[in-house]
């Protein structure tokens, strides 16, 4: 994938093996996006925002099991659970994957992770299209080979 006009040129991925500091479950999730991220998107200097949608990814998983064990322990009402006192409310881990799904949303954005990311990506010219040497526009001409 070419550069973006004007854009620096950003060199060393990310590497396939995660940071040690990384839990079993969050290197999962490191390894799952290195291999089926954009090509040649995730760089070196983007570790700090790709660990912030790891470790949210994590959070999310973990408080969505949560809720489903706690789901299956019964009633007729998802999401709520008793307090201390014994008044139904809305399970916390609810606000967990919320805000996790939020944070993940925001940084997929900004990892090109989502459809409508992905398109700023892009250089804007396929990767077999010729440089544009003035005579590409004449293919758009009506009558022109190219209409």
């Amino acid at each position: 994938m070419g550069a973006r006009v004007g854009e620096p040129k950003v060199e060393n991925d990310l590497p396939y093996d995660p940071p040690d500091t990384l839990t079993p479950s969050q290197a999962a999730i490191w390894r799952y996006a290195i291999e089926n991220a954009p090509k040649g998107i995730l760089k070196a200097i983007d570790l700090s925002v790709f660990l912030g949608w790891v470790t949210a990814f994590d959070e999310h998983e973990r408080a969505r099991m949560a809720q489903a064990k706690l789901d299956t322990r019964g009633g007729d009402l998802d999401f709520l659970m008793k307090n201390k006192s014994g008044d139904m409310i809305l399970s916390p881990y609810l606000r967990v994957t919320d805000r996790c799904a939020l944070r993940m949303a925001k940084l997929a954005a900004e990892l090109g992770f989502t459809p409508t990311a992905r398109p700023r990506l892009a250089s804007g010219k396929e990767d077999d299209e010729p440089e544009d040497n003035g005579w590409a526009r004449l293919r758009v001409i009506d009558g022109g080979r190219g209409a």
